[in-house]
């Protein structure tokens, strides 16, 4: 699905998740919501990049995570440890991941505020 290119979008009912780069690392962009209907594929998507050294993943677009969705992420923490980083965590996929203290185990970064304009 991912193998040969880095650039691969692969759309699921629910869910997209494309790779990209971030930093010259791979990077797994997840868009949708990640329930117990799209938690297998992001899942599958994960285990894919266990042999990877780190995981980038960016969350700016996932509206809605449930309580399966953190269990994938937890699960993919504990292989990754601190390389593992979140961008673009909304404050509400934030406050679950504190909450399954996930934030104790990888880096989590909010998304990036538009530059202020001066008038």
């Amino acid at each position: 699905m991912f193998d040969n290119d880095p650039q691969a979008s692969c759309p699921y009912p629910g869910v997209m998740i494309s790779v990209t780069r971030f930093e010259g690392a791979l990077s797994l962009v997840v868009a949708g919501d990640i329930d117990a209907s799209t938690v297998d594929r992001l899942t599958s998507a994960l285990e894919r990049f266990m042999a990877q050294p780190g995981l980038v993943l960016d969350l700016g677009a996932v509206a809605f995570i449930d309580s399966r969705g953190a269990a994938a992420f937890a699960a993919a923490a504990k292989h990754f440890g601190k390389s593992m980083r979140i961008n673009n965590a909304s404050r509400a996929l934030r406050t679950v991941f504190r909450i399954v203290g996930l934030d104790q185990i990888i880096d989590l970064h909010p998304p990036r505020s538009p530059p202020s304009r001066s008038i």
